[in-house]
């Protein structure tokens, strides 16, 4: 709290995040045609690694 120069409950401090919606499902969408590009020009299957981070990084967006 000294941090952020306010004074609270030393229980229950909460900090929120403004999501900007339309960039995050925009983000997903676009994830999904990197998988199919890679897919198609790089012969991947899909244990590949840099398919997995991507199906990670959607998990984690659509989870919070």
């Amino acid at each position: 709290m000294k941090n952020y120069d306010f004074i609270a409950s030393q229980n229950n401090i909460y900090f929120s995040v403004e999501v900007l919606w339309p960039k995050l499902i925009f983000a997903l969408v676009a994830t999904n045609d990197f998988i199919n590009l890679h897919k198609k020009y790089e012969q991947a299957i899909d244990p590949d690694i840099h398919i997995v981070n991507v199906r990670m990084f959607q998990a984690l967006n659509a989870e919070g």
